[in-house]
């Protein structure tokens, strides 16, 4: 699945020399995507078979491996005032 996100952040940063100022801001995301690449299932199943279906019940632990892609990431931030772009180009995360 493919979605465009809005993300806020918050932190701070120091010039050299300096004191610390905070910022706000957001992450514009121009698309996601997250997949299951490898899933592993521990479930008993228990069951009774009727002449027009059965019931079944269970439970157990799930290990997933989920690897997720971020393309055309940008961060801006409010920096005293000053709306600024802080990542430069865009940006590609796996």
């Amino acid at each position: 699945m493919q979605r465009r996100e809005i993300l806020p952040q918050s932190g701070e940063f120091t010039t050299v020399g300096g004191s610390p100022d905070a910022f706000t801001g957001n992450v514009l995301i121009g698309s996601s995507r997250t997949r299951e690449t490898h899933q592993l299932s521990l479930f008993p199943f228990f069951g009774q078979r009727f002449s027009s279906g059965f019931v079944c019940t269970g439970g157990g632990p799930v290990l997933m491996e989920v690897e997720t892609e971020i393309r055309n990431a940008i961060g801006f931030a409010d920096i005293n005032g000053q709306h600024s772009d802080i990542t430069g180009a865009p940006m590609n995360f796996s």
